[in-house]
């Protein structure tokens, strides 16, 4: 499991447009663990890092291939 800090660190992405993206199931919902702390599921956050990887290469693959 991974809280806020390291989620922030692995994406570099803000919490206020993470939590957007998981309202709208662009990216793993966290885990509540209480009423007040989350964590992401480790596996969840790679999957989803991986996937965003895997998206630009085919667009750059693309690109290429037509010009």
């Amino acid at each position: 499991m991974r809280r806020w800090p390291k989620v922030h660190h692995l994406t570099g992405l803000c919490r206020s447009h993470i939590h957007s993206m998981a309202a709208t199931e662009l990216f793993p919902n966290p885990v509540k663990h209480g009423a007040r702390a989350s964590a992401w599921l480790e596996s969840e956050i790679s999957s989803w890092i991986a996937d965003r990887i895997q998206e630009s290469r085919s667009i750059n693959v693309k690109q290429e291939s037509e010009a």
